[in-house]
């Protein structure tokens, strides 16, 4: 009995533990939390405006309203004890990115109170290694390639040819005629393209850039980084632990079929992760120009405070709540709401108030899917879960304006579970679903 009791007590503190989270992550908290966060984006990509930014989906996407491209590193493949490297996510594109542009800025976030989510903490640092990892075998194998190929067929002054013939005659018409005519040939066409190469300059600027690829892929193949570069948070046993499937990911990395030959040709220096978050420390008169570091940096920016709490902030106008993260997990907040229908009126949205905000998303949603449907494009209906609300009437009156965004409901308590769902027709007060969980009137 006493254990029943205890569990029912544990069970409605959870529960309204769970209210007050829905009450605070609201939409527009939400929205104003990522508004911010975007501030600070916007800042760092301004110290490397060179860099292209990119966006690690799908959270990452919400921080800014322009992205030169997208990338896919999950966090899961970074947790303790999970890790790995993923043949079917290999992001190459960001690598070549990187190499085109001298590196790139990589925008994420995390709800967890962390300074930075696991997919930049560990998964991208393991991506880079393993990356650099087979670009340097590659570079190694091609440097003994070169050097056999110098053995069997290099410059040596000559060669001996050996033949004979049955016929009578001191040499085969292979050596009395075909020979002498092959390098004739030969010799003719050398003259010819020399004879296109008059200009001297030119010449030497041919002679120096050959000159200068060698030089370079003699010193790559040896000085090219291929260490594990972590951020001094994980541990040490972590590292070692990771560091023992460095060479199976890179052998998975190999058999994959992937293209090393263009990230070869394309990077210039090894990959290599830096950590920027709202604690960072930059002195703004002396950031490093991104070309003079020896390798290509990927700057992962984590868009958000890492307080891990939520900070009720104000203005002149409005209250609000600050959520650290907020980008994350949009399917519980955001209404169909997407990041470029946010960015496309993310001052109306803001200048609106919360509360405001809900009536306006559900407005701007319905206006999108009206316009898309009308196109022929995909246009779903935005689909409400029905919430688990709490027995108490004061927990209905507080929680359904707030969330729904619809003043004159009535919740019908007996049924409404988990599975039921509702889809709201925009502004109009309508909603359709699988049962009845509310009457409007």
């Amino acid at each position: 009995m006493e254990e029943d009791e205890g569990s029912a007590r544990k069970l409605s503190i959870y529960r309204a533990a769970r209210s007050i989270k829905r009450r605070e992550n609201t939409v527009y908290n939400a929205l104003r939390s990522i508004y911010e966060d975007s501030i600070f984006v916007g800042e760092i990509s301004q110290l490397w405006p060179d860099l292209p930014l990119l966006a690690n989906l799908r959270c990452g996407l919400w921080y800014s309203p322009t992205f030169h491209s997208t990338c896919y590193f999950k966090s899961t493949d970074g947790h303790n004890n999970n890790w790995s490297f993923s043949t079917s996510r290999l992001n190459l594109h960001v690598a070549l990115l990187a190499g085109q542009k001298g590196g790139c800025i990589i925008v994420d976030s995390t709800r967890r109170g962390k300074r930075f989510p696991d997919s930049m903490s560990k998964t991208i640092p393991i991506w880079t290694c393993v990356l650099n990892r087979c670009i340097h075998n590659h570079l190694n194998n091609m440097r003994d390639t070169a050097q056999m190929d110098k053995v069997s067929y290099g410059q040596k002054g000559g060669c001996i040819i050996v033949d004979s013939t049955r016929r009578g005659k001191r040499f085969p018409d292979s050596m009395s005629k075909t020979i002498p005519i092959w390098t004739c040939v030969l010799n003719r066409c050398i003259h010819n393209h020399l004879n296109n190469m008059r200009d001297t300059a030119q010449m030497d600027k041919e002679s120096n850039t050959s000159d200068q690829h060698h030089e370079r892929t003699r010193c790559v193949s040896v000085d090219w980084d291929c260490s594990l570069h972590l951020p001094l948070w994980v541990s040490e046993t972590e590292k070692a632990s990771i560091e023992s499937h460095i060479e199976e990911w890179t052998k998975q990395l190999d058999a994959s079929g992937a293209d090393i030959a263009s990230l070869m040709t394309c990077l210039k220096k090894p990959l290599r992760p830096l950590w920027i978050s709202q604690k960072t420390v930059i002195w703004l008169n002396e950031v490093p120009d991104h070309d003079s570091w020896d390798f290509t940096p990927i700057v992962l920016v984590s868009a958000s405070s890492s307080s891990g709490v939520i900070q009720h902030k104000s203005t002149s106008e409005y209250s609000w709540n600050y959520i650290p993260g907020a980008g994350d997990d949009e399917e519980s907040w955001a209404r169909g709401l997407s990041p470029n229908l946010f960015w496309t009126h993310v001052y109306d949205l803001i200048n609106l108030g919360p509360d405001l905000c809900n009536q306006k998303v559900a407005d701007m949603v319905e206006k999108d899917r009206v316009y898309r449907a009308q196109r022929g494009q995909t246009a779903p209906q935005v689909t409400v879960k029905a919430l688990k609300l709490l027995e108490s009437s004061y927990h209905f009156s507080q929680e359904v304006p707030l969330l729904l965004g619809v003043s004159n409901l009535e919740i019908n308590t007996k049924s409404s579970d988990e599975d039921c769902a509702i889809s709201w027709l925009g502004s109009t007060n309508l909603a359709v679903g699988t049962s009845q969980v509310g009457m409007l009137y």
